[in-house]
């Protein structure tokens, strides 16, 4: 049974006309006639009952119809899913991201993708850096959004936004009603740091902030996400260096305060491998130079996150 055969059926059928049906099909109505006999021989039983005047569906005839339009319309369904695929207009992008990352920069390249692409469907996991570097290797995801202060060579990467350190404190913290905190008042403060086996690069950072201005903290408690970082913030069991774009959310029991002190920003980037051939990386790629990048310029909204969450 080929699919050209359940087309002619169909016309044939819908149209009870061998004639209006040849030319729906755009073929000359002796084929038709020919192609219906030999499916009819194929199937085993007549498919219409036929005399001068009119043509008419058999049992066999009506059983078959709804069956045949199943047939087609998952057909065409199945050749417009893969040819969308294969467009890089359809299909899945799954993207890896850290916590902050998921309600700050990541909706601002999606919106607009969603809306480009709507036949995508976008799947978002949230993980920390070394696990999407892990994941991307491994074909799990397909973008990450990162902090690499080192891109790996198999690697390329899209600069996004850079954004600072500030320090969260519990709101009842004697330091949480100051505008601006200097990294010294931290010294001998318990700081919640998040683990380097499982964040390196932000753990450096934090380091790299106090040793910048020859400082060396004290360091209770590490953490394996922002999510425990934070949790114990909330609990009053110390205080932590965390990105800018966490100001931007909410959070009962902490307050964000700016460090006085300058630190070394931090470049949020999107990260995909350099041999993805998948055609949705780059669209996806596309859409966030578009949204970071309107003005041509490399970090165009370079310190967005950091100036919008200052108090």
């Amino acid at each position: 049974m080929e699919l050209r055969d359940l087309r002619s059926f169909m016309a044939v059928a819908e149209e009870l006309s061998f004639t209006r049906a040849a030319l729906r099909l755009k073929i000359a109505q002796p084929p038709l006639s020919q192609r219906i006999q030999q499916f009819e021989r194929e199937v085993g039983t007549p498919l219409f009952a036929r005399t001068k005047r009119r043509v008419a569906l058999t049992d066999a005839g009506r059983t078959l119809l709804p069956l045949a339009r199943q047939i087609l319309n998952a057909s065409d369904a199945a050749l417009h899913a893969v040819r969308m695929v294969g467009t890089g207009h359809g299909g899945k992008v799954t993207l890896g991201a850290f916590y902050s990352a998921i309600y700050t920069v990541l909706p601002e390249i999606i919106r607009p993708f969603a809306a480009e692409y709507p036949e995508v469907d976008i799947q978002i996991r949230e993980m920390v850096v070394t696990q999407q570097l892990k994941a991307l290797r491994d074909g799990s995801i397909d973008i990450g959004v990162v902090r690499l202060a080192h891109v790996p060579p198999d690697l390329k990467v899209l600069d996004l936004v850079e954004e600072t350190l500030m320090v969260a404190l519990h709101v009842d913290h004697p330091l949480a009603g100051k505008a601006a905190i200097p990294l010294r008042a931290l010294v001998a403060e318990p700081l919640i740091t998040l683990d380097p086996d499982v964040n390196s690069e932000f753990h450096l950072a934090t380091r790299a902030a106090f040793d910048r201005h020859g400082l060396a903290p004290t360091i209770a408690r590490q953490a394996i996400d922002m999510h425990l970082v934070l949790g114990l913030v909330s609990a009053g069991l110390g205080v932590a260096l965390v990105p800018s774009s966490l100001a931007k959310i909410t959070h009962k029991y902490i307050v964000f305060r700016r460090i006085k002190e300058p630190t070394a920003p931090m470049t949020i980037r999107l990260a995909w491998l350099s041999d993805a051939v998948a055609p949705l990386v780059p669209r996806f790629v596309d859409a966030a130079r578009k949204t970071f990048y309107r003005d041509s310029k490399a970090l165009a909204r370079g310190s967005t996150l950091a100036n919008s969450s200052r108090e």
